[in-house]
């Protein structure tokens, strides 16, 4: 089943900073996860503190996402290096 992505205000304002063509390949790899379902089998889950947080590496930078179980939705909170 596939998931749904959200990004948060945080995470659209360093797409923003972006140049374009990084932003939309970011975006397309987002959707592409989301799309395959099962998040947690394509990322890897943080330690810690942030232990309930996920990355998913994306080419030079990294999707750090809440993945919520009940409503099949990665919700990217921001980009990490």
């Amino acid at each position: 089943m596939a998931w749904r992505i959200e990004y948060s205000d945080t995470a659209v304002a360093q797409l923003r900073e972006l140049d374009q063509r990084d932003a939309r390949r970011l975006l397309e790899y987002g959707e592409e996860l989301a799309g395959r379902g099962a998040p947690r089998q394509q990322g890897e889950a943080l330690s810690g503190r942030l232990g309930e947080l996920w990355k998913f590496p994306a080419g030079d930078k990294l999707l750090i996402c809440d993945l919520r179980d009940r409503i099949d939705r990665i919700i990217v909170l921001r980009l990490g290096k």
